[in-house]
C-alpha cells in the first residue's frame, strides 16, 4: 500500500478515536520511510491522547529533526513540553512556528496561554489580540482575552467579548465563567447563579470545571442567604473533584479556589486597620500580624472586594496611605506596585496601625 494512502487511512482513525489503527497505520509508513514526518506528528498525537507527554514531545521532536519549519509539528511540541511543565521549550516551539507562518494563529493562541499561565499578561494579551485580528471567527481567543481583561480588571471590554462569544456559542464555558468573574467583582450575586447554573448541566464539563462553576454558584448563594443551597454546592464541588483525583490525577496538579471565609485566631498584638470602599463605606478592624485584613474582615462579615483570596486575581487591591504589613510576593501585584503603596487585602499582614483606601 502506498505511503500517502496509508497517511490518509490513519489520519481517519486518529480524527475518529481509534488511536491503535491510527499508530499501527503511523508504524507502517515509518518501517517503509523512517524519517516521515506526518507519521511522526500522528504517533505524537496517539502519544498525547494517551497522556503520554514525553513520549510525544519525542517523536515530534524527531520529526522536526527531518523537518524543523513543519509548523503542526512544531505547534504540538510546543503543547507537549508544555504538559511536561518545561516553560522555555514550550515557548521556543511555538515562537518557532509564529516565524515560519505570522498567521499560523493557533501557535500564537497556545503561546498567549502559555504566557498567561506564567502570568505574563502583556505578552498573552498582544498575542490573543493578534489572534482576534487575524481569525475573528475563532471564538476560543476571544474567551481567553475576555478572561485575561477582566483578570487585568479591564471589565467592560471583557464582558462585551464575552457577548460575542456567547452570541455564537451560548454554551461557551470561560465565556460564561468570565461574566461570572466580572459580576462577583460588581456583587451582583444573582448574575452569578443566573449565568452559572446552565453550565451544571452540561454533561461533558470536566470535574475541574464543574467544581469551579459549583463553587462560585455557592459563594453567590451564601451572600444571598441561601446557606444551605450554598452548602449543597460546596458539597457537590467538593466530590466532583475527589471523582478527579480517584482516577489518578495529583493534587498539586490542579488549581482550587476556596470561596470560604477562614477562621485565624489572632496571636500576639492587635492593629487597628481603617478602611475605606469606594462606594463610601468606613471600616475599623483590629488585626494582628499572623492574619490577612481579608480574613478578619470576612470573619466579621464586612464585604470586602476580592475573588480568589489567593493573591492570584488582584481583586482585593488596596493603596497603603498610612502604615506598614509584612513583606509579601503574589503574582495579583507587581512588586513596583507595591514599591508604590499598594497591598491586597488577602495577603496584608499588618506590622501597625494602617489605613486602606479601596483601588478604584
Amino acid at each position: 500500500m502506498d505511503i500517502r494512502r496509508l497517511l490518509g487511512q490513519a489520519i481517519h482513525a486518529l480524527q475518529n478515536g481509534d488511536l491503535f489503527t491510527a499508530s499501527r497505520l503511523a508504524s507502517q509508513v515509518l518501517t517503509q520511510q523512517p524519517n516521515e514526518a506526518n507519521s511522526l506528528q500522528i504517533l505524537g498525537n496517539v502519544s498525547a491522547q494517551q497522556g503520554q507527554h514525553e513520549q510525544a514531545l519525542a517523536h515530534y521532536e524527531k520529526g522536526l529533526r527531518v523537518n524543523p519549519k513543519h509548523i503542526h509539528l512544531l505547534n504540538f511540541a510546543g503543547l507537549s513540553a508544555k504538559k511536561i511543565d518545561a516553560f522555555k521549550r514550550a515557548e521556543d516551539y511555538f515562537l518557532r512556528a509564529v516565524a515560519v507562518d505570522p498567521n499560523y494563529f493557533h501557535a500564537d493562541y497556545n503561546l498567549a496561554n502559555l504566557y498567561k499561565a506564567d502570568y505574563q499578561f502583556k505578552l498573552a494579551e498582544e498575542h490573543l489580540r493578534k489572534v482576534v485580528r487575524v481569525a475573528p471567527q475563532f471564538i476560543a481567543a476571544q474567551a481567553s482575552l475576555a478572561d485575561l481583561l477582566e483578570q487585568t480588571h479591564r471589565l467592560q471590554e471583557a464582558q462585551a467579548l464575552c457577548h460575542t462569544v456567547l452570541a455564537v456559542d451560548g454554551q461557551h464555558y470561560l465565556a460564561r465563567l468570565t461574566l461570572a468573574n466580572i459580576a462577583m467583582r460588581r456583587k451582583q450575586w444573582r448574575e452569578v447563579k443566573d449565568g452559572l447554573s446552565p453550565v451544571l448541566a452540561n454533561k461533558a464539563l470536566s470535574p475541574v470545571n464543574y467544581s469551579v462553576a459549583a463553587g462560585l454558584i455557592a459563594q453567590a448563594e451564601e451572600k444571598m442567604a441561601k446557606f444551605p443551597q450554598a452548602l449543597t454546592l460546596f458539597s457537590q464541588a467538593n466530590r466532583v473533584l475527589q471523582q478527579f483525583y480517584d482516577i489518578g490525577v495529583q493534587k498539586h496538579q490542579v488549581f482550587v479556589e476556596e470561596f470560604v471565609a477562614k477562621t485565624i485566631q489572632p496571636i500576639g498584638a492587635l492593629h487597628n486597620v481603617d478602611i475605606s470602599l469606594s462606594d463610601g463605606q468606613q471600616h475599623c478592624l483590629q488585626v494582628a500580624g499572623n492574619q490577612t485584613v481579608l480574613d478578619v474582615a470576612q470573619q466579621q462579615g464586612i464585604d470586602l472586594p476580592h475573588a480568589c483570596g489567593t493573591g492570584l486575581c488582584g481583586s482585593c487591591k488596596f493603596r497603603v496611605n498610612q502604615g506598614t504589613s509584612k513583606a509579601f510576593s503574589a503574582p495579583g501585584i507587581s512588586d513596583m506596585e507595591i514599591a508604590m503603596g499598594y497591598t491586597l487585602a488577602c495577603q496584608c499582614k499588618p506590622m501597625q496601625s494602617m489605613t486602606l483606601v479601596e483601588f478604584d
